[in-house]
């Protein structure tokens, strides 16, 4: 299902024309447009950990390079790093330590005493940089889980997550539009389906995860 099937359905579901592109909107459908797109952020940045926010991803380390930002690592859109990151040998890729993330004014102490060199133990990504500890004493691989931003909603996409889920967008956009038009019964026939949809999806999605 397309952001654009998704928002016929809003547009059916409250009695408006149903568009065929999201081009030339009339004002009544540009908002349900606006409820859809916003549903989907606000549903991507409901929960800290979706898996399909999450990807694993390695990184080069250069010898004496001890900071980063994330277009050097090819990673532009990099919002965050987890914990479980590994140090990997350069040659064979294989894990040979692992990273301790600290708060960006923790490593800056810690290098406060001057620059060393040798092996990374321990990491912090800030503002779109990602420093180390010391300066690496050779080449190295970064093997880390990485959060990217939520997507944007384009028409011709579909949401990232399953497409069982995709109507959970619908239950939210409708939700908006009955709480802007002040109508109680709706406001609560949607707030449940919502609720109930969102239910699976962090099941599907988010195994073990608590919401924020």
């Amino acid at each position: 299902m397309t952001f654009l099937d998704i928002l016929k359905r809003v547009c059916e579901r409250v009695g408006r024309q149903t568009p065929t592109s999201t081009d030339h909107l009339d004002r009544g459908q540009a908002r349900l447009w606006n409820y859809v797109q916003d549903a989907y952020t606000e549903i991507q940045t409901s929960c800290n950990a979706w898996d399909f926010l999450t990807k694993r991803k390695v990184f080069n380390v250069q010898t004496g390079k001890q900071e980063y930002t994330s277009v050097e690592l090819n990673s532009p859109e990099l919002r965050d790093l987890f914990e479980s990151a590994r140090l990997l040998d350069f040659d064979t890729g294989r894990a040979i330590g692992f990273l301790t993330m600290q708060p960006k004014d923790v490593l800056d102490e810690c290098l406060l005493s001057g620059f060393t060199t040798g092996r990374p133990s321990v990491y912090s990504y800030h503002a779109g940089i990602l420093a180390f500890d010391r300066n690496p004493d050779k080449p190295y691989k970064m093997s880390v889980l990485t959060y990217r931003a939520p997507y944007k909603a384009v028409d011709i996409e579909s949401p990232v997550w399953n497409e069982e889920h995709h109507m959970i967008i619908h239950h939210k956009a409708l939700h908006k539009n009955a709480v802007e038009d002040n109508d109680p019964e709706m406001e609560q026939e949607t707030r449940e389906d919502y609720n109930q949809a969102m239910n699976r999806m962090l099941l599907d999605h988010s195994p073990g995860i608590q919401m924020i």
